[in-house]
């Protein structure tokens, strides 16, 4: 008996994959959230000092490196990531939410396209650091 799949049944099946994907990439992007909460965060006020001096330090670490290469770039990039974090602390978003928020904003062109290794290999290393300076 030859199975073949009618183009209705095709089209519930795509629906039902497109819905599944969304479903399980909500699913964990609410978890990683969840998970800042159990963190014990610094105030808004001491983030933002913190913020100040690590961006000093990256700044003269910046100054010191060569434009377009690789160091450079990721130091760069994480001198924008502080940077998204401290403006949305300041627009009123707390600690946690500006240190999740913030990974959406930093360019990572010069990694490879959104979702490769390289680019969530470097978004988990800078969220990494920032929830080591700001969290107590």
């Amino acid at each position: 008996m030859k199975l073949t799949m009618t183009r209705p049944g095709l089209r519930l099946f795509t629906m039902l994959v497109l819905f599944s994907t969304w479903l399980f990439s909500a699913a964990r992007a609410d978890a990683q959230v969840l998970s800042n909460k159990s963190n014990d965060w610094k105030t808004e006020s001491e983030a933002l000092d913190k913020l100040d001096s690590e961006l000093l330090q990256l700044a003269a670490v910046l100054n010191g490196q060569t434009p377009g290469t690789p160091n450079y770039l990721d130091t760069d990039a994480h001198v924008d990531y502080y940077k998204n974090i401290y403006n949305l602390i300041e627009q009123g978003k707390s600690v946690a939410e500006a240190v999740q928020v913030a990974l959406g904003y930093v360019d990572t062109t010069w990694l490879g396209f959104d979702y490769s290794p390289q680019v969530l290999s470097a978004k988990t290393q800078w969220y990494n650091d920032a929830l080591a300076i700001l969290t107590n």
